[in-house]
């Protein structure tokens, strides 16, 4: 099995104080990469660290939550962040509309620099949208790098205008709950080349081990029920999306980024 869990926060607490036990775990389970994601400048430092200790890839942005945050120091903090060896991408940015941790307005500032600073970078962005599909839509529109909708809670309407746009999607363990059936319709039509699965740990664990901790190995969980729901094998459709996972990241085959910056895509959501 070969898999790429696209979106964990491995620098949190609940992960990083058995952060050995949780990599050595996702890799026997097949997960052999992983991206963390830092999502305020309290966990940015901690997630590069992780990422450089254990061979694994790192992203980094002021989440929706803490787009209040966007202060001139912060903002050139993150810059800083991104041209670490291991970032491989600017997120997760974008807006949530559930919550209003921070306003509509300081997330809507936040996400517009984010989106600049992606694309003076050549950096794929990874996307939360929540409660906010039109106007994530339409921010995103001509954007010239890579755009991952990560842990997508909308339904077939959504995912085919993101797909549109040539936007990948990413399905987390939600996609597997029984009352998430228009999440489990898009993950049916998603095409093979834009399909990508996280785990969004230590949030979101999917069927069985729901209101468990989630670690990255329980991709392989959320895998094997993305493959029976698409009538796919599931060693082709992993393999599938752990290549997608490398092509937007830049990553080369050897475990390494490319350093020559990421081509262009065309011709989460946290929950809690």
């Amino acid at each position: 099995m070969k898999l790429f869990d696209t979106h964990c926060h491995l620098a949190m607490e609940e992960l990083r104080s058995d952060i050995e036990g949780v990599v050595a775990r996702a890799k026997l389970a097949g997960v052999g990469r992983m991206l963390t994601v830092g999502t305020s400048p309290d966990d940015w430092r901690d997630t590069a660290k992780i990422a450089s200790d254990f061979g694994l890839f790192s992203a980094f942005a002021l989440s929706p939550h803490d787009a209040k945050l966007r202060a001139e120091e912060n903002m050139a903090f993150l810059e800083e962040m991104l041209k670490t060896p291991e970032a491989a991408a600017v997120g997760e940015t974008g807006l949530d509309y559930h919550y209003f941790l921070s306003s509509r307005e300081e997330q809507i500032a936040s996400f517009g620099e984010h989106i600049k600073i992606a694309e003076s970078m050549n950096l794929p962005l990874i996307i939360h949208s929540r409660d906010s599909f039109e106007e994530t839509l339409s921010m995103l529109k001509n954007v010239s790098v890579p755009v991952i909708i990560h842990c997508f809670t909308y339904g077939t309407k959504e995912a085919e205008a993101f797909l549109k746009e040539g936007f990948y999607i990413s399905f987390s363990g939600i996609a597997t709950f029984p009352k998430a059936a228009e999440i489990a319709e898009a993950a049916r039509m998603v095409p093979e080349d834009r399909i990508l699965v996280e785990t969004d740990a230590p949030y979101l664990a999917p069927v069985p081990y729901r209101g468990k901790r989630c670690e990255p190995s329980f991709a392989a969980e959320t895998a094997g029920f993305l493959a029976r729901i698409r009538g796919a094998s599931e060693e082709e459709l992993s393999s599938s999306m752990s290549d997608n996972a490398e092509g937007i990241f830049g990553i080369k085959k050897q475990g390494g980024r490319n350093g020559g910056g990421v081509p262009p895509p065309f011709g989460g959501t946290r929950w809690y």
